[in-house]
């Protein structure tokens, strides 16, 4: 019964609205007592309306158009009601914005101007000869038009300075600097004044490798970046190419110099100044040739596990023939040639050069020895150990592979693995 009377009382201010819209006078509305929130809002609503002449010819309008009886008074919510009046004015006084159209009538005249031109089309009506010349005129512009907005210095230079920010903490981070340095000074304890020749080879195989696996990671996680940047038409693949390797050789040459200065003298290799600083380069030089073979195997192989598989065969293959572990007189004759492929047979033979072809040096054979003479000469050593190269020839061989193996990590990426369109 309480909540019949409020719902009463607000349909009795809702009335008295409109009595006061219909007289045109003022009601105060101190008279009401908001009872219930729906009284509280009719008398707000009687304020508005009350300021706002313009607001009465629709109230009118949605009183008479309501009709409904008493009954149905009772189950209306007087708030969606007052809501409904500001809807219905807000609609029926849109304003005319273009040729005496509202914006819902500017809507449905574009859908079926739309419509009409699509029609057109499917009939083969197709555009006017002026708009085909135009799209013709743009695309002649486009084809004879640069294609980069950059010429490739710039965008070399800039790339640069992106691989050399990005590549700076992995290449020359603390962990690899301290985990060199360990290195350096197990290998030179290890091998300190003792088998040379086994000190060498490991100089080749671990510059090899550790550059080679580093630069096989450098790529798959620019790939996404790359395909994107390469589908806007940002920059030639040559200039990504070139930039990355102008960052990241500086950074590869530092961790090697730092070995060779760490080991040379304390394994005691040739004490000559000539032969220390070959060593140096010799070193850099391997592990550029790793880094190439990561680089075109990373950019050619897109699974990163197939890569690393890839990888391993081929840096053991070359292990097992680089002539350390067996010499070429104790290869089967079918096998012999595969010895001319193995980078590492190269690598290994022109730090034996560097150490033993050092004019009328003479060497003192450990003891046991497989040499009978004391003291042997460094003829008698290469001889021993069936170096077949030349200083020269190997040098050549590796900056070969230098620049091969970046050139065809350039063409896989440039054609190989190419971007979806």
């Amino acid at each position: 019964m309480h909540s019949l009377l409020m719902r009463a009382n607000a349909i009795f201010c809702y009335a008295l609205v409109v009595l006061a819209v219909l007289v045109g006078c003022n009601i105060g509305t101190s008279y009401f007592i908001p009872t219930n929130p729906e009284v509280h809002f009719a008398v707000t609503s009687l304020q508005v309306f009350q300021r706002h002449p313009t607001l009465q010819n629709d109230v009118l309008s949605l009183t008479f158009d309501l009709k409904a009886d008493l009954s149905s008074l009772f189950h209306w919510n007087t708030k969606q009601l007052f809501v409904y009046v500001a809807a219905e004015y807000a609609t029926e006084r849109n304003a005319k914005i273009k040729d005496g159209r509202t914006v819902r009538q500017l809507l449905i005249d574009a859908y079926a101007e739309n419509e009409r031109k699509k029609q057109e089309e499917a009939a083969g009506q197709g555009p006017s000869p002026e708009v085909d010349e135009l799209a013709k005129a743009s695309l002649e512009d486009m084809k004879h038009g640069k294609k980069f907005p950059t010429p490739l210095y710039q965008q070399t230079f800039v790339l640069t300075k992106r691989s050399f920010i990005q590549r700076k903490g992995d290449l020359l981070g603390w962990n690899r600097i301290m985990q060199i340095i360990f290195i350096s000074v197990l290998a030179g304890l290890l091998w300190i004044r003792r088998d040379t020749t086994g000190f060498l080879f490991f100089s080749t195989m671990f510059w090899t490798l550790q550059t080679w696996f580093n630069a096989l990671y450098a790529i798959p996680p620019e790939r996404a970046v790359l395909n994107k940047e390469r589908a806007t038409g940002s920059y030639r693949m040559s200039g990504y190419l070139m930039g990355k390797i102008f960052a990241e050789t500086p950074l590869e040459l530092v961790l090697p110099i730092a070995f060779a200065c760490i080991t040379y003298w304390m394994v005691g290799l040739a004490p000559k100044a000539e032969c220390f600083i070959l060593y140096i380069i010799y070193v850099c030089l391997f592990a550029l040739m790793g880094s190439g073979f990561g680089l075109f195997i990373g950019a050619t192989v897109l699974d990163i596990q197939k890569a690393i598989t890839l990888s391993i065969i081929i840096v053991l293959s070359s292990v097992m023939l680089g002539g350390f572990f067996i010499r070429q007189e104790n290869l089967r004759p079918w096998t012999r040639w595969a010895r001319w492929i193995s980078f590492m047979k190269y690598a290994f033979e022109l730090l034996l050069l560097n150490e033993f072809d050092v004019g009328d040096q003479t060497f003192t054979p450990s003891s046991p020895s497989m040499f009978t003479a004391n003291p042997i000469t460094g003829d008698d050593v290469l001889n021993q150990l069936g170096v077949e190269t030349n200083i020269w020839g190997d040098i050549m061989f590796i900056v070969g592979m230098i620049v091969i193996t970046r050139f065809l990590a350039y063409l896989s990426l440039r054609f190989l693995n190419k971007p979806k369109s």
